[in-house]
């Protein structure tokens, strides 16, 4: 008897491979996405289905961002459960070509996840990132999901989606902008009196969000955990690159993995300061994303260049995006003017700033050596000749020395014309004679090299209404 049962249990049974698709994707539809992904790994039918359930996840996974946006309290269940969806779309698109209509979804889904790392709560007023439900663990969860991004935005780079993540999230900005336009804090700092003493009004909290939240992406890891000692003055040396794998850069790694938003335009707050006498002016300004990130990086100039790196990596792994192929035109004229402008606060005393313009110029040029070749020489010798024009002639004299003692080095002959004149040319003291300037140096000239500062704007200063823009 028990043999007959056994046998009529064998006979009625059906195979896995038997059930409709309809039934495997049902049955899929009840598990939560780590159960999905045990699913898919121990059977080549549920993995097979994986393409039917992305679909709906996708959309789920959106809805239950807009939910928990700008919030610090998520259970940690529903953290285990969006790292594991990340997964299970990057293992699946990495071997898929989404469709149209899946591609779509996962732009959506990208967009809401940038808006998510915008709006993450943050400690005032260093702007650094507050711990997810009050415990570590539970914020090491949630940081495990940035590098799944990263490979997220791969998959999108390279099924041309950039432009459009650029558009969706630049229409998100100018609506968050619009809500705040108009009330009267954000009107105070975009009509500012230079003439009046600086206001001492301050944002309010959910106007911070939008004008001060570059500062908690990006700001605050660079000026926190941006190698300070003078140790990282060396570009070779490593802990350079150890602080740029630390995970609080990872929100900025994230924003920088989509090249068609290095030139997004971005409302933020900067300064503007006064001298004589000196006054200090918070205003509202707009520029595109990647100038406000490398202005503040190059600080740290050894540091930068991990920065630059990390640049140059996402633009060779991007085809046939709508902006110009050469990192450097989106960075080349500003990064220099930062760099130099950066080094006089670091060393402004006399005879410490030839220090810092002699590791700032070096420094510049092994960069880009490294990054580009000897192909962008000239460009950069330019640029630099472009920003010490109104220097004083010893400091122009000393870098002209420098410049050509690491030509020496690098060859002449890959640089143009009209740049090898041009650097000649920092040394004329305009009489003809060159590098015979003894007279003493004015520091408060020096200080005039201000990388957003129009050449005809800083032609018509005079000594009382000379100012300096900072970021």
């Amino acid at each position: 008897m028990s043999q007959r049962r056994l046998h009529y249990f064998h006979t009625e049974s059906t195979s896995l491979t038997d059930f409709p698709g309809e039934i495997i994707t049902e049955i899929l539809s009840y598990l939560d996405f780590p159960d999905q992904e045990r699913a898919f790994a121990s059977s080549s039918v549920f993995y097979r289905a994986r393409l039917s359930t992305v679909h709906s996840g996708i959309r789920r996974q959106t809805e239950w961002l807009k939910l928990r946006e700008n919030t610090l309290q998520i259970p940690r269940r529903e953290l285990w459960s969006h790292n594991a969806f990340l997964r299970i779309i990057c293992q699946t698109f990495f071997s898929v070509q989404p469709t149209e209509r899946q591609l779509g979804d996962l732009v959506t889904f990208f967009v809401q996840e940038l808006i998510f790392a915008w709006m993450f709560p943050s400690s005032e007023p260093t702007y650094e990132e507050v711990l997810m439900n009050n415990s570590w663990y539970d914020y090491g969860i949630f940081h495990r999901r940035y590098p799944l991004l990263q490979k997220l935005a791969l998959i999108l780079r390279w099924n041309m989606a950039g432009p459009f993540i650029a558009a969706m999230l630049e229409t998100w900005f100018e609506i968050q902008w619009l809500k705040i336009r108009d009330e009267e804090e954000v009107q105070e700092f975009r009509n500012v009196n230079y003439d009046q003493p600086p206001s001492r009004t301050d944002l309010l909290p959910h106007q911070g969000k939008i004008l001060e939240g570059i500062q908690g992406l990006a700001f605050s890891p660079i000026v926190l955990f941006a190698p300070q000692d003078p140790a990282a003055i060396d570009f070779n040396w490593k802990v350079n690159d150890e602080q740029w794998a630390h995970p609080v850069f990872d929100r900025l790694k994230l924003y920088l993995s989509i090249p068609e938003l290095w030139n997004l335009e971005l409302r933020h707050m900067e300064g503007k300061s006064f001298e004589n006498p000196y006054r200090y002016y918070r205003r509202i300004a707009s520029r595109p994303f990647l100038a406000l990130i490398l202005y503040r990086v190059s600080e740290t100039p050894a540091f930068a260049l991990r920065v630059l790196m990390y640049l140059r990596y996402i633009e060779l792994m991007t085809p046939d995006f709508d902006i110009p192929r050469d990192t450097r035109y989106w960075f080349e004229e500003g990064f220099v003017g930062a760099t130099l402008y950066w080094s006089y606060y670091s060393f402004h005393w006399s005879g410490g700033y030839f220090e810092l313009v002699h590791w700032a110029v070096v420094a510049l040029i092994h960069y880009h050596m490294y990054l580009f070749g000897v192909g962008v020489l000239s460009d950069l010798l330019l640029n630099l000749v472009y920003f010490l024009r109104p220097k004083s002639l010893m400091v122009r004299t000393r870098v002209a020395r420098i410049v050509m003692d690491e030509l020496l080095a690098f060859g002449y002959d890959y640089c143009s014309d009209e740049a090898r004149d041009a650097v000649v040319s920092l040394a004329d003291d305009g009489q003809g004679n060159f590098g015979g300037g003894t007279a003493p140096i004015n520091w408060d000239l020096e200080r005039e090299l201000a990388v957003v500062t129009p050449p005809a704007e800083r032609a018509a200063r005079s000594g009382n209404s000379a100012s300096t823009s900072r970021l």
